[in-house]
C-alpha cells in the first residue's frame, strides 16, 4: 500500500551532512522506509536556498512523477506526487497530440520583432473608446504574432524516467 507524508519540515536536508537533527531525521525516515520525492531547493530567497517541503513515500515504484511548480504565491515553491493510476498504461492513444509554438527560432523572433517595429500603430489609437483602441491593438499584434510563431501539432511521446534516488548519498 502506498503512503505519503508532506509538508514543511523545516529541516534542510540538502543540509543532513552538517545538522545532527536533519541527520536523524532522515536515518528515521529511511529506517520505516520512507524516501524523498523532492530532491531540488523548496524554499528560495536573495541569500538561501533550502529542501525544507518534501513528499515521502514507502512506495517508489508508485509514484509516476513529482517535483516543484514554480510559483510566486509564497517564499515556499509548491510541491507534487502523482501516483500511478490502476490503467495508466493507455492514458494516451496514438491520436494524443499538443499543440504548441516553437518560439525558439531565432529568424522567427527577428522576423517579429521587424513586424513590431515597421508596424503602423497610429490607427490603433483614433478611437476614444479604450474597448476598440484595446480590441485594435490584440487583432494586429496577434496577426503578426500568428504569422512569425504558427501554432504545430505535435503527438505526444510518453517516456518512462526514473525516480532520481536521493540526493544525500544514503
Amino acid at each position: 500500500m502506498l503512503y505519503c507524508i508532506m509538508g514543511d519540515f523545516n529541516l534542510n536536508l540538502l543540509n543532513c551532512q552538517n545538522h545532527k537533527l536533519t541527520y536523524e531525521f532522515l536515518d528515521i525516515m529511511y529506517s520505516n522506509m520512507f524516501f524523498p520525492l523532492i530532491t531540488r531547493p523548496t524554499r528560495i530567497t536573495s541569500g538561501n536556498a533550502t529542501l525544507i517541503d518534501n513528499i515521502f513515500t514507502n512506495d517508489l515504484d508508485n509514484c509516476s512523477s513529482s517535483g516543484l511548480f514554480f510559483a510566486d504565491i509564497s517564499d515556499h515553491l509548491p510541491i507534487f506526487c502523482l501516483p500511478i493510476t490502476q490503467d495508466q498504461t493507455n492514458i494516451f492513444d496514438d491520436s494524443t497530440y499538443v499543440v504548441s509554438r516553437d518560439m525558439h527560432n531565432y529568424d522567427s523572433v527577428l522576423k517579429f520583432r521587424d513586424k513590431l517595429r515597421n508596424t503602423n500603430w497610429t490607427d490603433t489609437c483614433i478611437s476614444n473608446d479604450p474597448i476598440n483602441t484595446y480590441n485594435s491593438f490584440i487583432n494586429k499584434f496577434t496577426k503578426m504574432f500568428d504569422s512569425c510563431f504558427p501554432l504545430s501539432k505535435d503527438k505526444i511521446v510518453l517516456q518512462n524516467f526514473q525516480n532520481p534516488g536521493c540526493p544525500m548519498g544514503f
